[in-house]
């Protein structure tokens, strides 16, 4: 239900006697969160200067991050340590605390032009201060180092991918593929065909051919000892199917000359070669560490192949790590460009990953870019302005923290600048985003 300027003004006035929002809230019979929006409204205009919000600091206790026999790195992170939203017109501060939460992974929505971006910049900050590194998969130089706080510009790296591919390999075999050389055929011929709807015909195809060209290499399927032999490349899976595509007597040239001509951009852009930027996981979240996989300049749906790629790398390496504590942060901005469909590492990451000691902010300009499960599997929520066509996003939210889908709108579209709209543990609270000034991170 919307107010009307008479009640908007009797708020403001209440709020000017000091009252406090339930009181208000209980006397003219609305909800909280709506007397809420106008006193962070009314903050907003206010003269005043906004006193510095306190950060909670951790405390002197600490507990190794990585361990087990794939551990190469030797770190120590704070076991405690609250990171500040943002602050209520009343003075409460709105925390996320990462290390503790039972669920640490957090959605961030919010249109473009009120500080989502910016925003994020200062919750990697804040990890990075706990020990906790993050990924960054960018494809718009959002996350550019001239956007980061200066005292954390010695933390940050770029792996430019877009103008010089990662030696990465998506054909290596990992721990987790107990089919081995099928199991990431499988997983690679699937991820063609998600991006570039090639057909099922055209995906068995691919998944045969890359079989084939582990079988050049006497790697097998029924034999585990050759799963340890160099992998091939993808520029070998490209070669193979020039070659059948050239072959008259093949019965599968036309379905290959199809499949290429659908595909042959990626290969193009050659993103994952021997010679492209050196690149591990291990170096990669170090401690503190910001490592941005920059994807600017490549093509659409091949930053969205790539990014797969990426994904299911990662993910593949928290699993060879066996349950972990969190050790790391995955951020994954413009959800647009992911898939969310069962079996993709994105969703494989919210639900299985932080057990392994990975967790994610997935953020995007609308609700409708995320999946149900996003929603389910986000312990936290941050909402900038935004206006939601559909209004499942809001029902959710509604339901979640118990109050009128109506009143939930009001707040999401109308919502000011630097305020936002947080939902955690079954509780919704609007505050003003805590500055990189206010968190002393500039």
């Amino acid at each position: 239900m919307s107010l009307n300027d008479q009640e908007i003004r009797l708020i403001r006035n209440m709020l000017s006697e000091g009252r406090k929002i339930p009181e208000i809230a209980k006397t003219l019979n609305i909800s909280a969160v709506q007397v809420a929006l106008i006193s962070s409204q009314r903050d907003e205009t206010s003269s005043e200067k906004q006193p510095p919000l306190l950060i909670n600091k951790p405390k002197e206790e600490y507990s190794t991050v990585f361990s087990g026999s794939h551990t190469k790195v030797d770190r120590k992170i704070p076991v405690t340590g609250n990171i500040v939203i943002g602050q209520t017109s009343e003075g409460e501060q709105v925390v996320w605390n990462p290390l503790s939460a039972p669920n640490p992974h957090l959605m961030v929505v919010g249109e473009s032009g009120f500080g989502k971006t910016y925003g994020i910049t200062g919750l990697i900050c804040e990890l990075s201060r706990l020990g906790l590194p993050t990924v960054i998969v960018d494809y718009s130089r959002s996350y550019e180092e001239k956007n980061f706080p200066n005292k954390f510009k010695e933390n940050f790296h770029e792996v430019n991918i877009g103008k010089f591919g990662i030696t990465l390999n998506p054909l290596e075999i990992r721990e987790s593929d107990v089919r081995g050389p099928l199991s990431v055929a499988v997983r690679i011929s699937g991820t063609f065909n998600r991006i570039y709807n090639i057909g099922v015909h055209q995906e068995a195809l691919l998944r045969e051919v890359i079989v084939e060209i582990y079988g050049n290499r006497g790697i097998y399927e029924n034999n585990p000892e050759t799963w340890k032999k160099q992998a091939p490349h993808l520029s070998h899976l490209a070669a193979a199917l020039q070659l059948i595509s050239e072959d008259e007597q093949d019965p599968r040239q036309k379905r290959a000359e199809l499949t290429f001509s659908h595909i042959s951009n990626f290969f193009a852009y050659n993103s994952f070669n021997p010679n492209g930027a050196k690149f591990s996981w291990f170096e990669g979240i170090g401690s503190n560490k910001i490592t941005v996989l920059q994807l600017n300049g490549l093509e659409g749906k091949t930053q969205k192949v790539v990014t797969e790629f990426l994904l299911w790398d990662i993910y593949s390496f928290f699993v060879s790590r066996g349950p972990n504590k969190l050790s790391c942060f995955l951020v994954l901005d413009e959800a647009h460009n992911l898939s969310f469909k069962s079996d993709t590492p994105v969703d494989k990451i919210v639900r299985e990953a932080r057990k392994f000691g990975l967790a994610a902010i997935l953020a995007s300009q609308q609700p409708e870019d995320f999946s149900g499960p996003v929603f389910t599997c986000t312990g936290t929520k941050i909402c900038f302005q935004v206006a939601e066509q559909k209004g499942k996003f809001i029902q959710k939210i509604a339901s979640k923290c118990k109050s009128n889908p109506n009143d939930i709108k009001d707040i999401l579209s109308t919502i000011p600048k630097a305020h936002v709209f947080v939902l955690s543990e079954n509780t919704g609270k609007v505050c003003r985003f805590s500055s990189h000034e206010n968190r002393g991170i500039s």
